[in-house]
């Protein structure tokens, strides 16, 4: 993966996938290879300096890209990371 200055980074288990300037880019592209269409649930945990509108619109914008997942929004609050992603 290759990254730039100011690039959003996606992880998936403690490995970078996927890195861009688009968060929404690379939330999607970090999704794919977490393979999460053989999942049930996904939590998005959105941190401290996300505003709750806009992890709102990637909450619904996650349910849009996989219907059959069911999607929960909390805040957690996290100082560094713009949303951490669980999925059962």
């Amino acid at each position: 993966v290759q990254i730039q200055t100011g690039d959003v980074l996606g992880l998936a288990d403690g490995k970078v996938c996927s890195a861009g300037p688009d968060i929404q880019d690379v939330a999607r592209e970090t999704l794919q290879r977490m393979e999460v269409d053989d999942r049930e649930l996904l939590t998005l945990y959105y941190g401290s300096d996300t505003p709750p509108a806009e992890a709102e619109a990637m909450a619904d914008l996650i349910q849009e890209w996989h219907p059959d997942l069911e999607v929960e929004l909390v805040y957690g609050g996290q100082p560094h990371y713009y949303y951490i992603i669980s999925v059962e």
